[in-house]
């Protein structure tokens, strides 16, 4: 991920306030079976158990195969949840805007996360409002196959859901 601008919670709280956090969707992107690179898939998970009600979507390494639900759900804003290579320490969440990630980012996916948001945006309908777009990263201890979630990031990804559990209580 590049540095160029990180979004704070307080700060995405902010701009989600225009929306609300119930017209935006969430998704999680990764492999379940490559340890920590399985955040924004078990993160989904962790919130549907929680019962936030949030829309959710858990792609896996494929977000592209969920184009037509992702456009068809007309949110206002999305959030991608990832496991992202951004030099911090293990478990680090930082927030980013879809200008800020770069083609060359780490991705174990098909696609890049900067092409498929690019493909969305180019698909868009032109008679709606194009959603506000956000990558949620989490820096990664591990990314072996067969290797279970880090403690760093599955703490870091309790953190997110608490965090996103607040917002939309405010919301």
């Amino acid at each position: 991920m590049a540095n160029k601008s990180r979004t704070s919670f307080v700060e995405f709280h902010r701009l989600s306030q225009n929306s609300g956090l119930s017209s935006s969707l969430f998704i999680g992107v990764g492999n379940a079976l490559k340890g920590d690179d399985a955040a924004g898939y078990e993160f989904v998970e962790r919130c549907r158990k929680k019962g936030l009600g949030l829309k959710m979507l858990a792609v896996g390494i494929s977000p592209e195969n969920f184009t037509k639900q992702i456009i068809n759900s007309s949110p206002d804003s999305i959030l991608f949840i990832d496991a992202a290579e951004m030099g911090s320490p293990p478990g680090a969440v930082e927030i980013f805007t879809d200008k800020d990630i770069s083609e060359t980012d780490f991705s174990t996916h098909n696609i890049s996360l900067k092409t498929f948001i690019h493909y969305i945006r180019q698909n868009w309908p032109q008679n709606r409002k194009q959603p506000l777009v956000y990558v949620v990263g989490i820096q990664p201890k591990n990314t072996r196959f067969g290797e279970p979630i880090s403690k760093e990031v599955s703490s870091a990804i309790d953190t997110l859901v608490e965090e996103f559990s607040k917002l939309s209580k405010n919301a």
